[in-house]
């Protein structure tokens, strides 16, 4: 059908090392507009808005001693109407990723991380709270290195996100391995 859809996308990067905290800050945001026309079951023409909003925040030291950190932040928006209709469909979610990384000496790399994401920011008791762990010690002129991951530590069973709009629910849905560890080992010839 010869209907128009508009569609606006703005995004925004802005990066910044700051030598007095000996860390790089990264901010990116992105925000998306589409209008568009549909028929669901039947109805007549409608008009629909879609709003999204991203926002993304990065962190990492890089301090001259055995300990930094890493931090991303992610917050996500999206607002769905259709026109003759008062209900419109918001999906939020919130996703924190925190890295404590630790090289008490050259060739040897601790690093533990924890992931907490919340699928629906109205709904707070459905999140999830993933923690794993790596261990790496790299030979002398890289020659080979070995690794210990432990992952899913909380042992977590399942991911779920579910997204709202006004024609569909669609569950995305995952089995998760159980906590495990893993050795790894390479070499460089």
């Amino acid at each position: 059908m010869p209907e128009w859809t508009n569609d606006l996308s703005a995004n925004l990067r802005v990066s910044k090392y700051i030598p007095f905290l000996e860390s790089t800050f990264k901010l990116t945001s992105t925000f998306n507009y589409s209008n568009f026309k549909n028929i669901v079951n039947n109805s007549e023409l409608r008009s629909n808005e879609i709003n999204f909003f991203r926002n993304e925040l990065f962190f990492k030291t890089a301090f001259d001693f055995a300990l930094n950190f890493e931090s991303t932040s992610i917050f996500q928006n999206s607002v769905a109407k259709s026109q003759g209709q008062q209900q419109q469909f918001t999906n939020s979610s919130f996703q924190e990723t925190f890295s404590v990384l630790v090289r008490p000496f050259k060739r040897w790399k601790w690093t533990v991380s924890a992931d907490y994401f919340l699928p629906n920011s109205e709904d707070k008791s459905v999140d999830f709270l993933f923690l794993n762990s790596r261990f790496d010690y790299q030979a002398k002129q890289n020659k080979w290195r070995i690794g210990v991951e432990l992952k899913n530590l909380f042992n977590e069973k399942n991911f779920e996100q579910i997204q709202n709009n006004d024609y569909s629910t669609t569950i995305f849905r995952s089995t998760l391995l159980p906590r495990y560890f893993l050795v790894t080992f390479s070499w460089n010839f």
